[in-house]
């Protein structure tokens, strides 16, 4: 039989030793997954910010599509890949972040 545990033994689980001695506690932990919600949440904001405006800037589009055109040819001519391997490795999500965030 399987025990229940409260949501308070669960996040306990969560902290080890280490940060007890340290004087890292229960509030410590809940506030840094916060943080680190609201680090995340503000990306995500500012990426979609960043990608409607893309969308509907035909210059930024441009600019995207020229970026997205000068890494295959670097990896094409530099790193001696195929068109088809080039667009593969361009072609990832986070290389789409990358550039969306720095237009």
């Amino acid at each position: 039989m399987v025990e229940k545990q409260s949501n308070y033994s669960l996040c306990h689980g969560l902290i080890n030793r280490e940060h007890y001695t340290d004087g890292y506690d229960l509030a410590d932990y809940l506030i840094s997954e916060q943080n680190e919600i609201n680090e995340n949440n503000e990306f995500i904001d500012t990426y979609n910010s960043k990608l409607e405006k893309l969308l509907k800037d035909s210059d930024l589009l441009a600019q995207f599509n020229s970026i997205l055109d000068e890494q295959k040819a670097i990896l094409i001519i530099d790193a001696g890949l195929s068109e088809a391997e080039a667009e593969t490795i361009i072609s990832n999500t986070e290389n789409y972040q990358r550039i969306i965030i720095s237009l």
